[in-house]
């Protein structure tokens, strides 16, 4: 009897440990579980961070990226701008006269009226002499003579036919376009728009008062 009693307490007692042993397995597999729920969603939160955080970072791209080309754009319009300026600019300078500061005008050097017999006298417009040396032979640089109608200029005299405006210092001095004086017509020096060119620096003015096939009467007026 004793040894029935003993063996039914065994098993039981080896019963109640698989029951204990099932329960602890149970145990960890429900923390198992509950923890691999939790990392999960941990997970999944994390990727749903990520995802936003990469959308805002890709809508800002976009904006500056934006902002950019319309940066671009207003710094094209502002070169074609400029561009367009400096074109007009040098439109209206080509339209004004170019002038000379009235006070970098110098003195007149020697002005006077003269009259050349026809094949008389030369004068030389570079001389100080009140009669512009007259009675000079042959020619020199700045020579004028009257011959057969014509004034025949000396070989280093250049002149120049202003198109607008009375020719002075202030508009000779500036001006381009001129070329060796060699023979001049009386009558195109009429009009008082006739610059000589002496020098870089040095300029004169002469102008027809009369003239025929015997003599020519002229005003000169030659600047330092």
């Amino acid at each position: 009897m004793s040894r029935s009693m003993s063996r039914v307490g065994w098993r039981t007692a080896l019963l109640d440990h698989r029951n204990a042993v099932l329960g602890i397995v149970s145990g960890v597999l429900g923390v198992v579980a509950a923890a691999g729920g939790v990392w999960g969603t941990v997970a999944t939160a994390s990727y749903n961070a990520s995802s936003n955080a990469l959308a805002g970072s890709e809508r800002q791209l976009a904006i500056a990226e934006a902002e950019l080309t319309e940066a671009n754009a207003a710094i094209d319009a502002q070169r074609e701008t400029i561009s367009t300026l400096r074109a007009d600019n040098a439109d209206l300078q080509a339209l004004v006269s170019p002038t000379i500061d009235l006070r970098a005008i110098p003195n007149i050097r020697t002005s006077g009226r003269i009259t050349l017999a026809d094949d008389g006298d030369s004068i030389d417009l570079d001389s100080t002499a009140p009669n512009f040396g007259a009675g000079i032979e042959g020619y020199s640089p700045f020579s004028l003579k009257y011959r057969n109608s014509t004034l025949v200029a000396g070989y280093s005299l250049s002149m120049l036919q202003l198109r607008e405006g009375t020719a002075g210092y202030e508009m000779c001095a500036v001006a381009t376009g001129y070329r060796p004086a060699e023979r001049i017509e009386p009558h195109t020096l009429q009009s008082g728009t006739t610059c000589l060119r002496l020098s870089p620096k040095r300029f004169a003015t002469v102008v027809t008062e009369r003239y025929d096939e015997a003599s020519v009467d002229l005003t000169i007026v030659v600047w330092e």
